[in-house]
């Protein structure tokens, strides 16, 4: 009888993007010990999923979600030093502290010292590792941000956070009403170039082709900003959203920290 090959764990999402959904979890539960659904339900998902089982795994595995009793979980210690720090240099060294909880991440470290490795360096790695042809890409994709934006973090002064992809659970909304926005959005310079907006007075960065977004939303202004911003990224993304999803790997091989059965 033949074996399903089954990729070390791993994450399949990027520290960035796991800020911000614990920070979803926090602001709705703080520390408290809650249900994985309640969880998941927090993060904008409509419940237990395949995706959101994988997300909350994710969280596990960066250090920012710790289990609990059977079937719950609670926002860690490490999560809150991001998300509420003393000071930026404590925020800094709980984003490097959680980039490299994942046992995979500091085993890459560990083997390329001088630096971040390429990505033909990092598919070959992970072909001596056994990971599985489908897991491949998401490895490599979720490492490489994570070290960019850790990067990004020590350089900045703000030590922000990136903007999550979207749950499956939340549908687009059409924004109404577009032409009246752009009319008053004389402030913001070309909505066509995403390195003009990132200087604006939101926090929004270009770096390395990817968008960065951090801050509140108090104003029309700034909700002005972050829209003429996501429009300018529009056109340099893809057109197949799913280049950006981890795959759900039927063998068990996706890398989740969560046994359902526990």
């Amino acid at each position: 009888m033949s074996t399903r090959m089954r990729s070390p764990r791993y994450p399949g999402t990027s520290l960035g993007q796991c800020i911000d959904y614990i920070e979803k979890i926090h602001k709705l539960e703080r520390t408290n010990p809650i249900d994985r659904e309640v969880a998941a339900q927090a993060m904008g998902y409509s419940g237990i999923s395949g995706r959101s089982s994988k997300m909350l795994a994710d969280l596990n595995q960066y250090g920012l979600l710790e289990k609990g009793s059977k079937n719950e979980v609670r926002v860690s210690k490490q999560a809150v030093e991001i998300l509420h720090p003393e000071s930026p240099r404590t925020k800094y060294e709980a984003l490097r502290a959680a980039a490299l909880e994942p046992e995979l991440f500091q085993r890459i470290s560990e083997r390329f010292p001088d630096g971040k490795p390429s990505e033909a360096s990092l598919r070959s790695y992970f072909v001596r590792e056994e990971f599985t042809d489908a897991a491949i890409p998401s490895a490599i994709r979720a490492y490489t941000e994570t070290m960019e934006f850790l990067e990004y973090a020590d350089g900045s002064g703000s030590h922000g956070v990136s903007a999550p992809t979207v749950p499956e659970s939340v549908q687009d909304q059409p924004i109404k009403d577009n032409t009246a926005m752009q009319t008053q959005s004389n402030t913001l310079g070309s909505a066509g170039n995403p390195e003009k907006l990132a200087a604006l007075e939101m926090n929004l960065d270009w770096v390395n082709k990817r968008g960065w977004v951090h801050g509140h939303i108090a104003s029309k202004v700034s909700a002005r900003q972050v829209i003429d911003f996501a429009n300018a990224i529009m056109a340099t993304l893809p057109d197949d959203a799913e280049k950006d999803e981890q795959p759900i790997i039927e063998d068990g091989s996706d890398g989740s920290g969560f046994d359902p059965n526990e």
